[in-house]
């Protein structure tokens, strides 16, 4: 296998080196070219290659961004020649004169390779790119094709103009043409990789009603809408800013693979979008948004997938042929090169690699294995090369049937924007330039590891070996299933199981039941929820579930029933000293306590009498969403109210981080607290509460108690304490003008109002995910439990966005961590503020993480030092700087310094996201 490549510069009309066809030309090679769309007005330089090729088969196709090693161009043709010495080769190609015949056309084309010659193992599909629905494109030819076969490929561009695309067959350049290629034989070897990089946020939401790639409604609201609502300014550029805010696509709940689908176009009058690829009705849907890093990674990834796929020999050349959106390369903007550079990294062995490909407006490409789909905003590749020895072929991928495809629909016949429509905005109509990149706060995370997010359920071990394992997965109440098939064996005396789920379970509580007879010898406990965490998802009438078997941590529980508030004091010392007399070596403690008929205070108080500041108190009070009408804790298969139950971990193995963190912005001066009882407010600074805080909330104080959640109080012990409480109001009183909040105001206190702040809110439980993985403990497992408990408030304030802040947590977890997140929204977090004792909180992100040291611990003393101060953790950004620091050696000493300083400064701003949230979510502004 022999490859040579060529650059031919449009404005200079000539190739950077002679086309070296006697030595390449032949029936098995096979000429790729990749220009610009000018080439359909000027196709010279495609006559020179079949002229220099005459027995090969020569395709190519438009783009938005031409793809040579490294280095991404616009305005040339970019030309590959691959020399194949024992795989076959053959080619077909139609006319597509609607968009309606695409799936014929798929077809087609797999019904000609096929009657070609035996043996087709693959197919490369190059594809006009506005007049082709490459959704039912790909159906047609996956559905002719075993699922052994690889077909790959992309949809040709036009840069960010959308008006024109081509696709060459030999000396011919047209529109409206489909051309695949084939690769026959057991030499061939085909690996292939496709990954995003782009982050989730928002809700998941059933499309309601859609007509192939148009978008009509979301959870039966017009779809329009709910996307410019998150777009907020950014809206006004649409469909333009559309590139930038892309959509995740599962055909339905239980499909874990998720497809990427771009906007071309919206339709203000209908309310409608249409997006590079089908939308079928009753998939899910789920905003995205970039980050710049993740975007690189993804293309690492991609890259390491591709090796994992087909691993080209080490004896042969190796042609990588790299297809990524135009999408993408807006986004990246001048750090584009940056994606394929981490291709040729991922790539580069023994042997020698070519990359080449182009900027489309979709890829095609397998997830992993399987049929294809097709993809938008992804980077895709396909590796050729050819082994020496015959590859067997995988008889287990033959045998498979090809998956049926829910929710398939009719192909429309206007898929893109045309006759028979509405007049509809469209990317080239907003801009004839590229947009300015989306400058994100987010911390950027580096993972080579499999997103757990994108795995299947079911996948789940039944058995597991020794150590400290931690294992999630739920329990849809609706459906009545678990989301494994079977409940992971990790029973023992060491081991502790988290539930958190809906009030609903109250009435029908088989789930824990059935989690209990699952774990008879294990620590089983849970509580009801204002929201349910799982992962980095929030979900509603589910329940969370973690089994956790620590290695050289012993457990007790303890439990408690209160039948009143006036109980909580002495409910608090009671669980303190079972938990002290249950083993020695007690080193920390989580509650999970009834949200309702518990006074929290009285209840940390009680356990802070008995308990030294060596102990880690964690936990939260239960939730009942907006209603506040009924909560449970769970103790076994016992589910009851008005309970508080609590777990003690024992030993000098155990490793228990915790974090507290708000995300409010102060506002107004700072009163004394002139009157109150328990937690009712009735004066500050001798003035009626109820009336001043109604003066700071001008328009909104019609709305109290409700709008109360948006404006909690900052509180302060006295002037000179630095630990600040939040507390959130709950009820007001207009007779008595006093104000009820969910914890204590204590007389002589100092309180000062605060509101909401998006991005400050998020940026707490980022500080919060960075604190509560610091460790001094070495020889520290890297598998963790991580608790989040977060307050009904902020989920309230956060709307939408809620998902947000618990992504936020995983990102600035320590990178060397694999978290398994749980947890749930409470009505009162209960943490230590740095160290010492603990308290209640109100509208704060409390973590709590919990692992093991193979090594004792030594046993902390009471007031033993302060917290470290918290740094970022730089390691994570090292992969990417590195990649930085390589491109600066290959440029000019006048250069160089430009651009260290230009990317280094930029890497310090992403690493101050933990220290600094405000002002790096400022910047994402």
């Amino acid at each position: 296998m022999q490859i040579a490549e060529y650059l031919y510069q449009l404005r200079e009309h000539a190739w950077s080196t002679p086309l070296n066809g006697e030595t390449l030309d032949s029936s098995r090679t096979l000429v790729l070219a990749f220009g610009a769309s000018e080439v359909l007005d000027d196709p010279t330089p495609i006559a020179q290659l079949v002229r220099a090729y005459p027995r090969s088969i020569v395709l190519g196709c438009s783009t938005a961004g031409e793809v040579q090693g490294t280095t991404v161009r616009d305005g040339s043709l970019v030309a590959t020649a691959t020399r194949f010495e024992k795989t076959d080769l053959g080619f077909a190609s139609l006319e597509v004169l609607d968009p309606a015949q695409s799936l014929a056309a798929g077809r087609e084309l797999a019904r000609k390779l096929l009657v070609a010659r035996a043996g087709l193992r693959a197919v490369l599909v190059l594809s006009d790119g506005l007049h082709v629905n490459g959704s039912e494109l790909v159906r047609g030819l996956c559905g002719s094709l075993d699922e052994s076969v690889v077909v790959t490929g992309g949809l040709s561009a036009d840069g960010t103009a959308f008006r024109r695309t081509w696709v060459s067959v030999g000396a011919r350049v047209r529109t409206n043409v489909v051309a695949a290629v084939g690769f026959y034989g057991d030499h061939v070897v085909v690996g292939h990789g496709s990954k995003g990089g782009w982050d989730r946020f928002g809700p998941e939401r059933v499309v309601t009603r859609s007509d192939g790639n148009v978008l009509y409604e979301l959870d039966g609201r017009p779809a329009l809408a709910l996307y410019k609502e998150y777009l907020g300014p950014r809206a006004q550029e649409l469909p333009a800013s559309g590139l930038l805010f892309p959509l995740s696509l599962r055909r339905h709940a239980k499909d874990d693979a998720s497809l990427v689908r771009t906007l071309l176009a919206v339709d203000h009058a209908s309310g409608s979008m249409t997006f590079a690829g089908d939308v079928p009705q009753g998939a899910r849907v789920q905003l995205m948004r970039a980050d710049f890093d993740r975007l690189i990674d993804g293309a690492a990834v991609a890259s390491a997938m591709a090796r994992e796929n087909g691993m080209p020999p080490v004896e042969s050349d190796a042609l990588v042929v790299a297809i990524s959106c135009v999408g993408r390369r807006l986004v990246l903007g001048h750090r584009t090169e940056e994606e394929v550079e981490a291709v040729f990294e991922g790539m580069q062995r023994e042997r020698r690699t070519v990359v080449t490909g182009f900027y489309s407006y979709g890829e095609i490409s397998p997830f992993s294995h399987g049929g294809s789909d097709l993809h938008n905003q992804t980077m895709t590749l396909t590796v050729l090369s050819e082994s020496d020895v015959p590859v067997v072929r995988n008889k287990e991928i033959v045998s498979q049937p090809v998956p049926p495809r829910p929710l398939r629909q009719p192909p429309s016949s206007h898929p893109l924007p045309g006759p028979g429509r509405q007049p509809v905005a469209t990317a080239a109509a907003v801009t004839g330039r590229l947009p300015r990149p989306l400058e994100t706060g987010r911390i950027p995370t580096i993972d080579f590891e499999i997103d757990t997010s994108e795995i299947a359920p079911g996948a789940m071990p039944t058995s597991e070996a020794e150590g400290f394992a931690v294992r999630t997965f739920d329990y849809d109440r609706a459906d009545g299933r678990w989301s494994v098939p079977q409940l992971p064996n990790l029973d023992s005396p060491r081991t502790l199981v988290l539930a958190f789920g809906a009030s609903a379970f109250l009435d029908q509580p088989n789930a824990l039941v059935e989690l209990a007879s699952a774990y008879p010898r294990s620590v089983v406990v849970g509580c009801s929820t204002a929201g349910e965490v799982h992962g980095t998802v929030v979900r509603d009438d589910s329940l969370a579930v973690t089994v956790t078997r620590f290695e050289r941590t012993d457990l007790e529980q303890a439990s408690m029933e209160v039948s009143g508030p006036e109980q909580s004091y002495l409910a608090g010392q009671t669980l303190a000293r079972k938990l002290l007399a249950g083993k020695p070596g007690l080193r920390g403690v989580l509650v999970l306590s009834d949200g309702l008929a518990v006074n929290g205070s009285e209840l940390v108080r009680g356990l802070n009498s008995v308990f030294d500041e060596t102990i880690v108190v964690t936990g939260g009070l239960s939730g009942d969403g907006t209603s506040f009408a009924r909560t449970w804790v769970s103790v076994g298969a016992s589910l009851r109210r008005n309970v508080v139950a609590a777990v003690g971990f024992y030993g000098d193995h155990v490793v228990i981080g915790h974090a507290s963190k708000g995300g409010w912005d102060k506002f107004g001066p700072e009163r004394v607290v002139t009157r109150a009882e328990g937690n009712v407010l009735y004066e500050l600074d001798g003035k009626p509460a109820l009336a001043l805080y109604k003066e700071y909330l001008g328009e909104k104080a019609r709305d109290l108690p409700a709008s109360g959640l948006l404006f909690p109080l900052s509180l302060r012990a006295s002037a000179n304490d630095e630990k600040v409480l939040v507390r959130t109001i709950l009820a007001v009183d207009h007779e008595r003008s006093s104000l009820t909040f969910a914890g204590d105001i204590p007389k002589g206190a100092l309180a000062q109002l605060m509101k909401a702040d998006f991005d400050r809110l998020i940026g707490g439980a980022s500080l919060a995910g960075a604190m509560s993985s610091e460790t001094q403990a070495t020889d520290v497992s890297e598998e963790a439990l991580v608790v989040a408990i977060s307050c009904v408030g902020r989920r309230l304030v956060l709307g939408d966005r809620t998902e947000e802040e618990v992504e936020a947590v995983r990102d600035a977890l320590a990178p060397t961590l694999r978290p398994h997140i749980t947890g749930f929204y409470s009505y009162g977090e209960i943490s230590p503020y740095a160290t010492g004792h603990c308290d209640l909180h109100n509208q704060t992100m409390t973590l709590t993480t919990f692992r093991e040291s193979r090594l004792p611990l030594p046993r902390p003393v009471a007031g033993g030092g302060e917290r470290r101060p918290h740094r970022a953790p730089l390691l994570r950004y090292a992969p990417v700087h590195q990649r930085r620091l390589r491109r600066c050696r290959n440029t000019s000493p006048l250069e160089r310094p430009l651009r260290l300083r230009t990317r280094a400064s930029s890497n310090v701003r992403r690493a101050r996201a933990c220290s600094q949230p405000r002002r790096v979510r400022a910047e994402r502004r």
